[in-house]
């Protein structure tokens, strides 16, 4: 898995209602179940995107590697940074405060066309990324940055995670101190 093309997809944390409940039956055909207008999947319809000219979203230190923990939590394979100094943060765009990476997570399914949690169009991809990130000033804020996947034939891009990948097989598993992750 690559990635090779990708749109960002950002949710904040302004929702009215949040919706989280541990299923032991998962997975896209399920979603359903959690219906409501402010919970996820959210269906991105591009007739209904509406162009603002916020200034832009600027990401610092993505380009700067960094080393984590990657865990299976039984839902997703997660990574937490470990890192003394140079955190990856996010600011501007209209936020109100700069926001710092807290974790990142995937979502993928067994086939091609169902692996992300929300859809442009319609449309699901194969995997979906997901940065979260936590408020500087705030904590209790918190900004989550989607990207959608394709398949390609280049794996660079996430190379670090598809090598520590074969340790964190079992719910539960973790691994400390994989190589750097460069996101940019």
């Amino acid at each position: 898995l690559s990635i090779n093309k990708y749109c960002y997809l950002i949710q904040l944390s302004a929702f009215q209602c949040f919706f989280f409940h541990k299923f032991v039956i998962s997975g896209p055909c399920h979603w359903p179940n959690a219906d409501g207008h402010q919970q996820s999947p959210v269906n991105l319809d591009l007739g209904l995107i509406k162009h603002a000219s916020a200034e832009s979203l600027n990401f610092l230190n993505y380009n700067k590697g960094f080393e984590g923990e990657i865990t299976n939590n039984g839902h997703s394979v997660q990574v937490t940074p470990h890192t003394e100094n140079v955190w990856p943060e996010i600011h501007g765009g209209g936020l109100d405060q700069a926001y710092r990476l807290a974790q990142y997570h995937f979502h993928w399914g067994q086939h091609d066309n169902e692996g992300s949690e929300h859809t442009l169009a319609g449309l699901h991809y194969p995997a979906e990324l997901h940065l979260v990130h936590k408020g500087v000033e705030n904590a209790e804020k918190i900004v989550v940055v989607g990207v959608f996947l394709i398949l390609g034939d280049d794996d660079k891009p996430l190379h670090p995670e598809s090598i520590v990948l074969q340790k964190v097989i079992e719910p539960g598993c973790n691994h400390n101190n994989y190589s750097k992750v460069r996101f940019f």
